[in-house]
């Protein structure tokens, strides 16, 4: 797996870097003297294409997650990887149970947000990383929908369907299944509705959205 992903923006001429791991704090100043800024409706680092950020952009989409753990070791920095993982504690041993943070809450559950005026939508968020006891790498996700109504519907949350990039919070506390977001990474709290209170849930779980007429 690749440390990121290049995306060309036709429209902007741009180039975008999506990424599989948090950057390091010398990949973040690279981007910069290169004229990449993080935009945080999109959760992506972006630039206007040219020879030097095209290929600044290539080195990172290039790079290996191992390769850049190596990187890391020489500052004394962590690569915390945003996407899924199983941990195995060998090849023949049974596998080591998920881990968790200080509440309980382990890679691959699901929380989700309920909000709007006049009528509601849900958001949905998959926990693909974590880092310490108090801290959760959180990523948007896809929903599927079934209509109920006239202007209402179902929606169920679609694991592993990303559509963001990811951040984490600074402080977790579970009271009633509750993720308050106190903080953020980089700038960027959510994807959707910019809420900072997040409850689980299920993935099998539907719950009511409506619209404005």
């Amino acid at each position: 797996m690749y440390i990121a992903t290049k995306i060309i923006n036709e429209e902007k001429n741009g180039v975008e870097l999506y990424f599989n791991v948090l950057p390091l704090s010398g990949t973040k100043q690279a981007m910069k003297n290169a004229g990449f800024r993080w935009n945080r409706h999109k959760l992506c680092w972006y630039a206007k294409q040219s020879d030097k950020t095209n290929a600044l952009a290539d080195i990172y989409a290039e790079t290996s997650v191992e390769e850049y753990q190596n990187l890391a070791s020489q500052t004394n920095e962590e690569v915390v990887l945003i996407t899924e993982q199983k941990q195995n504690a060998g090849s023949g041993s049974k596998s080591r149970p998920d881990p968790v943070n200080k509440d309980g809450v382990k890679v691959g559950d699901v929380f989700y947000d309920s909000w709007g005026y006049d009528q509601t939508n849900i958001d949905y968020y998959q926990v693909v990383g974590l880092k310490g006891t108090t801290q959760v790498v959180l990523r948007a996700i896809r929903a599927e929908a079934k209509q109920t109504g006239w202007l209402q519907s179902d929606v169920r949350p679609l694991k592993d369907q990303f559509i963001t990039g990811s951040y984490i919070t600074r402080q977790q506390e579970n009271e009633d299944g509750m993720i308050r977001r106190t903080g953020n990474c980089m700038g960027h709290v959510t994807a959707g509705s910019g809420r900072n209170v997040l409850f689980q849930t299920t993935w099998d779980a539907w719950h009511s959205e409506s619209s404005y007429a």
